[in-house]
């Protein structure tokens, strides 16, 4: 049975960059259910205590949830097909992981040298619906913070002697997703679900304009290309749809002129006031450590369960 009346219009704490936001905003928009999303957080409590991760879902009766994955589990659950069923918890578990791996690589990507810059611009250009200064604010933040995070996970890489924007293990990754569609129409199965929103969310993660070099890799993964295309048409009136630009089309709404002026106002105000930015910065990544839903959770579980069965 649906729950509609919890679902009559639900609050989602995040931005329009992250994948794991698009995801369960696709699944949200396919049920039609309206979703507000905001780049402030649901209380400032939460914040301190479980760092910036998003996305945070909260209901009409205020319940908060978190994880995209139980999310979708949650919309299983109140009546609202993304064919969770179809596929086991563990098996579920595997594929947030192979999730997570992707983007643990195309993410260091998405700033450092010749993109700082762009990066901070891209953050300037997202929408802030409904129009409210305190989330273009904390956005503007935002910005500060995931970018001394890519940069700490670059150096990360780099002390293992890795390379970090590693372009030949991302086209592996995404062959294996490519054969994941050979024998089936959508991810999920026979018909689309969560599974499918959770990947095209990364697909439009990689295609928002700081990751362009991804597009001829993407472009030669052909099962993945007709099934991104049958998402495209799956979700017509959904904006903002990045990966549109894969098939050369360019439009995508963004930011008011007066939203944007809010946000470099209050970009400049963090960088002058480094100090205490960077203090915030650094109680944030440390308090994002109690978060079970921060991003490579998974995959660090994941590892080291395969550790402990090698």
């Amino acid at each position: 049975m649906k729950h509609a009346d919890l679902w009559e219009r639900v609050l989602l704490y995040g931005v329009e960059h992250s994948p794991w936001v698009q995801g369960i905003r696709l699944a949200l928009a396919h049920h039609q259910i309206p979703t507000q999303l905001t780049s402030y957080p649901l209380s400032l409590s939460w914040f301190w205590k479980y760092g910036p991760v998003f996305p945070v879902l909260q209901l009409r009766d205020s319940s908060i949830h978190i994880d995209s994955f139980q999310m979708y589990v949650l919309l299983g659950t109140h009546g609202y097909d993304v064919g969770i069923n179809k596929i086991d918890e563990e098996e579920r578990f595997l594929l947030q992981a192979e999730m997570e791996k992707l983007f643990s690589i195309y993410a260091l990507g998405r700033c450092g040298k010749g993109k700082n810059w762009r990066f901070h611009t891209a953050w300037s250009t997202m929408r802030e619906v409904p129009n409210r200064v305190r989330g273009i604010v904390f956005r503007a933040w935002l910005s500060h913070y995931f970018w001394v995070l890519i940069q700490g996970g670059i150096h990360m890489v780099k002390k293992k002697n890795r390379q970090p924007y590693d372009l030949e293990r991302i086209e592996n990754l995404l062959v294996d997703w490519n054969q994941k569609l050979e024998n089936r129409p959508w991810l999920t199965g026979d018909r689309v679900g969560f599974v499918d929103f959770a990947f095209f969310g990364h697909i439009q993660c990689m295609m928002s304009g700081l990751t362009d070099e991804l597009i001829p890799i993407l472009k030669r993964q052909q099962e993945l290309m007709k099934w991104i295309e049958k998402m495209l048409t799956l979700q017509e009136g959904y904006h903002p749809i990045y990966a549109q630009r894969l098939l050369g089309m360019t439009s995508v709404a963004q930011s008011t002129s007066k939203q944007r002026a809010i946000f470099w106002v209050a970009w400049f105000g963090f960088l002058f006031l480094w100090p205490c930015t960077f203090f915030v910065i650094g109680c944030a990544l440390y308090n994002r450590r109690n978060n079970p839903a921060r991003t490579f959770a998974v995959l660090e579980r994941y590892r080291k369960e395969r550790q402990q069965r090698t």
